[in-house]
């Protein structure tokens, strides 16, 4: 009788280690499910913003919204309304590998859990046919004030867990501080002094092309070009910068946009027609609106030599004055 009680104690222990190491081996493929992803470059399928990170005690948390656009380019796309983002964060010391096919090897990144939530100014800024609203999010990263310090993550935005393609954002945190562009691609001109000063000191680097000489900046409702004296500037004073973008009302466009079937907008200018003529030391100035007549998704900007695109940038604008 001890022998059987004996018995059926080992065999229940043992089934308990079985079930207890299938959950641990099951919590482990999930996780790791969770953070893998193939990075993939932003597209105007999606509009977004990060509008805040902090922390709580040790945690960090990440506020914004995404939407995943259910029309682009005024064609329809099929979009569950029940595909919501996750957010990992993706450590740049690693960078991206690819394999011996040149293809992107997957990448892992930091997983987080995230809390979804309705957002009515969002919808109406991008009012369309489509309800938007229910687009907010926060992501709590566990225990990560001490994997801030001298670090740069990217924001990667993964829209289920089945789908592995991840979406590097145009949003990075380095050192603890939320930035639009990446460490290597910021840019702080030197405008002290000038009438500018407040735009580079209150505004937001969005786009940097260190190599070429220029960066924009947004402040308030406008976006500026600055380049220093290196920057190709065309003889002719005919320096063209691209600025096209994409909205969710095609309606408000102009109408010689839509009569061509051209659903995004070209505000595409030469430099010199909207630059500041000022002193600014070794830089020149453009300044460009940001359109108030229709909702903005994303701007493609870029540089031109004699016809030929050398430098293009994906510019996410940030919303703060545009709400309202």
């Amino acid at each position: 009788m001890r022998k059987k009680a004996l018995r059926i104690a080992l065999e229940t222990a043992v089934l308990l280690v079985i079930i207890v190491v299938f959950f641990l081996v099951n919590e482990e493929i999930n996780s790791k499910r969770d953070s893998e992803f193939i990075p993939r470059d932003d597209k105007d399928f999606y509009a977004y913003q990060v509008e805040s990170i902090g922390l709580d005690n040790n945690d960090l948390v990440i506020k914004g919204w995404f939407i995943n656009l259910k029309e682009v380019k005024n064609v329809e796309r099929e979009i569950s309304d029940e595909d919501k983002p996750s957010i990992l964060l993706y450590d740049l010391e690693y960078g991206s590998e690819i394999d011996i096919d040149g293809n992107i090897k997957p990448a892992y990144g930091i997983s987080s859990k995230m809390e979804y939530g309705n957002r009515y100014d969002v919808n109406e800024y991008f009012k369309c046919e489509y309800d938007y609203s229910n687009c907010g999010f926060s992501a709590r990263i566990n225990d990560f004030i001490d994997r801030l310090e001298n670090k740069e993550y990217q924001i990667v935005f993964k829209m289920n867990k089945e789908d592995k393609e991840g979406i590097m954002s145009s949003y990075y945190i380095y050192d603890g501080r939320l930035m639009h562009v990446s460490k290597s691609d910021y840019m702080i001109p030197d405008l002290k002094g000038t009438k500018l000063e407040k735009v580079v000191e209150e505004g937001i680097c969005v786009a940097g092309y260190p190599q070429y000489h220029i960066c924009v900046y947004q402040y308030g409702k406008r976006l500026y070009w600055i380049a220093d004296n290196e920057y190709f500037f065309n003889e002719n004073g005919k320096t063209e910068i691209g600025y096209s973008i994409e909205t969710t009302q095609f309606e408000r466009l102009p109408i010689t946009r839509t009569e061509n079937g051209w659903y995004w907008d070209n505000l595409q200018a030469y430099f010199e027609k909207y630059e500041i003529l000022d002193d600014f030391g070794k830089y020149r100035v453009c300044v460009r609106d940001i359109p108030l007549d229709y909702s903005v998704v994303i701007v493609y900007s870029g540089g031109y030599n004699g016809g030929e695109l050398f430098w293009n940038r994906t510019i996410r604008l940030d919303y703060s004055d545009l709400f309202s």
